[in-house]
């Protein structure tokens, strides 16, 4: 190869490799510019129109998001100051029950059965829901049987609680929540004796009200074993009989007013059931005046007129007694009797205006009789005397 040659491949070599010179400027006053005469962006510039595209748009989605509104105190484009969440109610109610349910039989009992069934009577007023409530068979501290929910004001009976053999089981009911135990009932105490015999009273329920002179009492027992039944409070009786073939027995019982307690034992063959004991209390039926306003005095001027006479009757708590009857009678030692009969409503009230006639020989006063008789037949009788002047 000869020296021509070897110069030209050098060059070409050189040439390849040579960085691309840079792009001529254009000179002021120059035509418009050529084609080849178009700058370069450089990569740096790139990057400063990414920023302001995305800043561009950042502002467009904030404005959109948090769009200021006519009236509004918050700046444009800005987002306004989120209201603090309200803190979300507990799952758990912490209330515990505020009344005691009653045991409404059995009452203290020996009995020979492993399970028994209690008559429970459930609180009205019960602030909680029947929803938190369950109603607890307790020995102790030990549950013997729940029922949920129950239905408040009404009674239930909880069948198959069972008792310890042989034993005497002192049992209670109490209303739980989930936040713990009410209040316990009073206990009843049952005995179990396979030995003794049965005794169950099935009326009246313990802690029965009436205005009744008597009481039927009721129950079931083994066929002919002896029943002895007594007023405890008032000294009647005993009064014993037999059980007859069908297991059972009553009696009537005399009451007085006030609590009575009435105790029932059953004597079989071979052992003696404890006595078992049901209260009930007479209340007073008679009536009671209250609020009577009759005329302090009649003057002769007036006559002859009518006067005015009003009474209200009420129970021995003192509450209105309806369908009390109110028997009037006003008398003079110159005229006959005038009478007059009314019966009370719902607000145990009556009245009366009579008519008192004129006589040149009254009396110098009238006498005014009143005389309720309640609806349970007790009877009240007060008599007023009013001056004539």
């Amino acid at each position: 190869m000869d020296d021509a040659t070897a110069r030209t491949r050098t060059l070409g070599r050189r040439m390849a490799s040579a960085k691309p010179a840079a792009a001529p400027r254009r000179s002021a006053g120059s035509g418009s510019p050529r084609r080849g005469d178009e700058p370069q962006i450089s990569p740096a510039r790139w990057a400063g129109v990414a920023l302001v595209m995305v800043a561009i748009l950042a502002a467009i989605v904030l404005a959109v998001v948090s769009p200021s509104e006519s009236g509004s105190d918050d700046q444009p484009g800005t987002l306004a100051d989120a209201p603090s969440p309200t803190p979300a109610a507990s799952p758990l109610d912490t209330r515990r029950p505020l009344l005691a349910p009653t045991i409404v039989s059995p009452g203290d009992t020996t009995t020979a059965e492993y399970e028994i069934a209690l008559t429970v009577e459930v609180p009205t007023e019960e602030a909680l829901p029947r929803k938190l409530l369950t109603l607890v068979v307790l020995r102790g501290d030990e549950e013997l049987r729940t029922l949920e929910k129950p239905k408040l004001g009404s009674k239930v009976t909880i069948e198959g609680v069972s008792l310890l053999e042989r034993s005497d089981n002192e049992l209670t009911v109490a209303l739980r929540s989930a936040a713990g135990y009410g209040p316990e009932s009073s206990p009843v105490l049952v005995t179990h004796d396979p030995d003794a015999p049965t005794l169950t009273i099935t009326a009246p329920a313990n802690g029965t009200e009436v205005y009744d002179r008597t009481i039927q009492v009721e129950g079931t027992s083994e066929a002919g074993a002896k029943v002895t039944i007594r007023n405890q409070t008032t000294g009647w009786g005993p009064v014993t009989q037999t059980v007859d073939s069908g297991g059972g027995f009553e009696e009537s019982v005399k009451l007085e007013y006030g609590k009575n307690a009435i105790v029932v034992e059953s004597q079989g063959r071979t052992a003696v059931s404890p006595p078992q004991v049901v209260r009930v209390i007479r209340r007073d039926g008679r009536p009671r005046l209250a609020n009577v306003k009759v005329p302090k005095v009649i003057k002769k001027s007036s006559l002859p007129g009518s006067i005015s006479v009003k009474v209200m009757v009420t129970d021995d708590r003192g509450d209105p007694m309806a369908d009390a009857i109110v028997a009037y009678s006003l008398s003079s030692l110159t005229s006959p009797a005038d009478t007059y009969s009314e019966v009370t409503g719902p607000d145990g009230r009556s009245a009366w205006k009579p008519e008192v006639a004129w006589s040149s020989s009254l009396a110098d006063d009238v006498q005014l009789t009143l005389t309720v008789t309640s609806p349970h037949d007790e009877t009240v009788s007060k008599t007023y005397d009013i001056p004539i002047s």
